[in-house]
């Protein structure tokens, strides 16, 4: 199994490495109950339309914040180079 990580400096950096962006889901434990129940297997959790983890979240069963820091690790994980580049 691949390993990957999250990890929390000091303050308010946060980092990740060798994680890909499907997988950090399972990174948030509120989060797996919903995982593999969102209308479309490749769901990210955004915009997508029948995602079980933003309907979650508007119910009030996954905190709003929570998804707001899936979101940014997210954006962070976009933002870094592919492995190859």
């Amino acid at each position: 199994k691949k390993f990957f990580g999250v990890f929390i400096h000091f303050g308010s950096e946060v980092g990740v490495w060798d994680l890909a962006r499907g997988e950090l889901d399972s990174c948030f434990p509120e989060f797996r109950e919903f995982i593999g129940s969102c209308r479309f297997g490749d769901c990210l959790h955004r915009i997508e339309p029948g995602c079980a983890i933003r309907q979650a979240v508007e119910a009030g069963t996954i905190p709003a914040e929570r998804h707001a820091s899936y979101l940014a690790i997210l954006a962070e994980l976009d933002a870094l180079p592919e492995s190859w580049e």
